[in-house]
């Protein structure tokens, strides 16, 4: 045959073109490359492919076009190459995972051969099947990270489609730089991937709900994921794995490690969720929902409520709000973290508002076992690490008290804050709120020294003046001040005055027993208590009264503080017959004694016979009651601190004698003996001798016979 040579070609004298429709023949799937390889019965037009004609199916009838982001590429060929996108790839790799076979359906139109003929459609009811599927044998790599602290998550993206039933949240650390030494890191203790994949739990990207305890450690933890600079993530293998050849995702464990692409800060604002009240400790806690800044607490924004109301069925809503306290706390990273510590505020409260709960019998008491026990707060009470404000709580909000421990430890005595003498009142200090109904007086005693058993106690016949609360004012009977003004060495002085409390003298707003004040063989302070404010009897006695008997002729002095017997002289009290007297209208005492053996508020003069010769004398005085008045000076005597008596003046201050208080002399006057006179020198005169004075205007001389001998 003759050379057809370039150029001198020969044009068909007959051409008829293909009108047959291309058939796909069979189609495989490569996981690992992503790719679908499709025959056709004859060449196909790469550039006519359209992927959104071409769909995957599994056995159940779930179908999904593929999308556009999956490509043909290559030259014409029966065999169309399909690069897969990714949303693409993994929804095929999610049929391949449940055991599902790979199934193809094509639109007419799909693809056309080099003659524009459109590929035969391949419906679902063909059941067309990959012959083959290559496994995903590539680990999936981690692409981006992202932090949103507002919602709590941790937003994980991956180059692939991962398992993430398997996924382990606890195989993570967040880190404080870039650096895979650095110590500045978290753990996480946990997460639950969020699934929105209805075919199963198969995802590429997904939001992890983290914990609450990793929540709170991110925040309390100033140096790691403040922000991206300071956001770095580190895991294991372990960490998540794929879906076909379980491929375990790729490490991150060295240097440089993962920044994260965003930290969103947290905008939320906390929550109180629960407080406790321990009255021992004397510790209030608040629980809030995240990390509390604790250094910036506010404790007078705290408000303890018996009810949660306005209105009680016990005798009314009863509020207080704290005065001050004492914050406990460690913000400081890196200590250890503690998830309680880190969300909670524990006070420890001011003496003056544990004492001032305890008094207001109807707040946080011992015997509701906190049930009366309710906290409100205002948003000025703390701020979160990010500088948020506390959510506030109302009063109808108020958190009730999920843990209350009642007050178990006794009161003590504190301070003898003092003895008044002069007002009669014993003045006590006690370390916590007592109540004043349970006092009794006769467990308190007094001693010269604080080792010494020579005492003075109380009856129990005395009053309070004080209301419940940390000092007692104890008012002392009359008797028991007299009583112990009588004793020469307890309380005399500021140096000979301790005292000593049994347990049963009183209790605290719990019921506790006082912690006792004994003396033992060892001494502590609070047993060796001295009177520290001790103010002496500086009061001058005086006589309120008196009687006189001049059958037995005792002057009885009633004085109102108890006398030293040795110091009264009763040659100070002058007797009148009128309030305001003359010099002969008075009479005072010149040889008259004490009677009385002992000190004592009422002292007995036994009146000598002169002086009670002399008083009748006087005209007009003693005649009966209301012609006796007495007057005093201040030298009559002195009362058992040394005060001198108070003196009563004539004409100023002169006592009239009480009514029931006069006896006469009920005696017949004797005479005792006469004297016969000189009467060379007094003619006419005798002397007569009697027992008592007589009335001189009563003699009457007729009566009298002068004899010779004794008949």
């Amino acid at each position: 045959a003759t050379a057809i040579r370039n150029g001198n070609g020969l044009n068909a004298s007959s051409f008829v073109r293909d009108y047959v429709d291309p058939r796909i023949v069979a189609f495989d799937a490569d996981l690992d490359l992503n790719r679908l390889y499709v025959s056709f019965s004859e060449t196909i037009l790469v550039d006519s492919f359209l992927p959104d004609q071409f769909s995957i199916y599994d056995g159940s009838g779930l179908t999904r076009n593929l999308s556009n982001t999956s490509v043909a590429m290559g030259s014409n060929s029966h065999l169309l190459t399909i690069f897969l996108g990714t949303a693409d790839s993994n929804y095929i790799k999610q049929i391949a995972a449940s055991n599902s076979s790979v199934r193809l359906a094509a639109a007419m139109g799909a693809v056309q051969d080099t003659f524009e003929n459109n590929v035969e459609p391949v419906n679902v009811v063909d059941n067309l099947i990959a012959a083959v599927v290559l496994p995903d044998v590539s680990s999936p790599v981690v692409e981006e990270v992202k932090l949103d602290l507002t919602r709590h998550v941790l937003n994980i993206r991956f180059n692939e489609i991962v398992n993430v039933s398997v996924f382990d949240a606890t195989k993570i650390e967040i880190v404080g730089s870039a650096d895979a030494n650095s110590p500045h890191r978290i753990r996480l203790h946990g997460g639950s991937p969020v699934i929105i994949n209805d075919v199963g739990p198969y995802m590429m990207e997904f939001d992890v709900r983290l914990m609450h305890h990793d929540i709170a450690h991110i925040a309390y933890n100033t140096l790691v994921a403040t922000s991206p600079a300071t956001a770095f993530l580190t895991w294991t293998a372990e960490l998540v794995s794929d879906l076909h050849s379980h491929n375990a995702v790729v490490p991150r464990n060295s240097t440089p490690l993962l920044q994260l692409s965003a930290v969103e800060r947290d905008l939320y604002q906390p929550t109180a969720v629960s407080i406790a009240l321990d009255l021992t400790l004397q510790h209030l806690v608040i629980q809030f929902n995240s990390t509390v800044l604790k250094r910036s607490a506010n404790v007078t924004s705290i408000t303890l409520h018996n009810t949660p109301t306005q209105n009680s069925s016990v005798g009314g809503a009863v509020s207080y709000s704290l005065t001050g306290g004492i914050v406990l706390y460690n913000d400081s990273y890196p200590m250890p973290f503690s998830h309680l510590e880190a969300t909670r505020l524990t006070v420890e409260l001011a003496s003056v508002d544990v004492n001032e709960i305890k008094r207001l019998d109807k707040l946080c008491n011992y015997l509701a076992n906190g049930s009366d026990c309710y906290a409100s707060v205002l948003q000025s009470v703390i701020q979160d690490m990010y500088g948020n404000t506390v959510s506030e709580t109302p009063l109808s909000s108020a958190i009730p008290s999920n843990t209350y421990t009642a007050d178990t430890i006794s009161p003590r005595l504190v301070s003898f804050l003092g003895l008044d003498l002069n007002s009669q009142q014993l003045m006590l200090s006690f370390s916590e709120t007592v109540r004043v109904n349970t006092l009794d007086c006769s467990g308190i005693s007094l001693h010269d020294a604080f080792d010494s058993v020579h005492n003075f106690t109380f009856s129990d016949n005395c009053s309070v003046s004080s209301a419940d609360g940390t000092t007692l004012i104890l008012n002392a009977s009359s008797n028991d001040l007299d009583r112990l003004k009588a004793m020469d060495d307890v309380c005399t002085s500021h140096t000979t005055c301790y005292i000593r409390l049994t347990e049963e003298t009183i209790r605290d707003m719990s019921d506790n027993q006082l912690f006792p004040v004994v003396v033992g063989h060892t001494f502590n302070v609070f047993e060796r208590l001295v009177a520290v404010g001790f103010q002496e009897d500086t009061i001058n006695p005086t006589i309120y009264d008196f009687a006189i008997n001049f059958t037995s002729r005792i002057l009885t002095l009633h004085f109102d503080s108890t006398m030293r017997r040795s110091t009264v002289k009763p040659t100070a009290i002058t007797l009148q017959s009128v309030f305001n007297a003359t010099a002969q209208q008075s009479y005072t005492l010149q040889s008259s004694t004490v009677f009385s053996a002992s000190n004592s508020k009422v002292i007995d003069v036994q009146l000598s016979s002169s002086d009670a010769d002399f008083i009748y004398a006087v005209t007009d005085l003693a005649r009966d009651a209301s012609s006796i008045f007495i007057s005093f000076r201040a030298d009559l005597g002195e009362d058992m601190a040394g005060n001198t008596v108070a003196p009563r003046v004539n004409g100023e201050s002169s006592l009239l004698i009480n009514s029931q208080g006069f006896t006469l002399d009920t005696s017949r006057p004797e005479l005792l003996e006469f004297q016969e006179t000189n009467f060379a020198a007094n003619p006419g005169y005798i002397l007569l001798r009697f027992s008592d004075a007589v009335e001189i205007a009563s003699i009457v001389m007729s009566k009298f016979r002068l004899q010779a001998d004794v008949l």
